[in-house]
């Protein structure tokens, strides 16, 4: 799990030892832990996450990354990630529960 700046420094290393399956990056504590802001969108966190995704490309080990909204996450899977999640649950839950509550607040009394 790449999460925080040492790990961005020691993935090529972590990447390089016997039996690691893949590299798993958290995006918001590696984005507090660049700039001391979450923010998954801005730099520096886009260049660690391209150092990150070519160590993959060049080790042929899997890169995942945990994405906010499946537009994040369909970025993440053209960068070369095989293992993205599509939604934080916090911001997938907020999205169902707003839906359903347009859906309520338009239908109309059936009783």
């Amino acid at each position: 799990m790449i999460e925080n700046s040492a790990g961005l420094t020691e993935a090529r290393s972590i990447a390089s030892v016997e039996g690691i399956d893949g590299l798993y990056m958290g995006p918001w504590d590696l984005s507090i832990s660049l700039r001391g802001t979450p923010d998954p969108h801005a730099e520096p966190l886009r260049g660690a996450l391209e150092v990150v995704f070519e160590i993959g490309r060049q080790t042929g080990i899997p890169i995942g990354v945990h994405a906010i909204d499946g537009l994040t996450a369909g970025h993440y899977k053209r960068a070369g990630c095989r293992l993205v999640t599509v939604a934080a649950d916090l911001h997938a839950i907020m999205a169902s529960v707003s839906r359903e509550l347009k859906v309520a607040m338009q239908t109309t009394d059936h009783s």
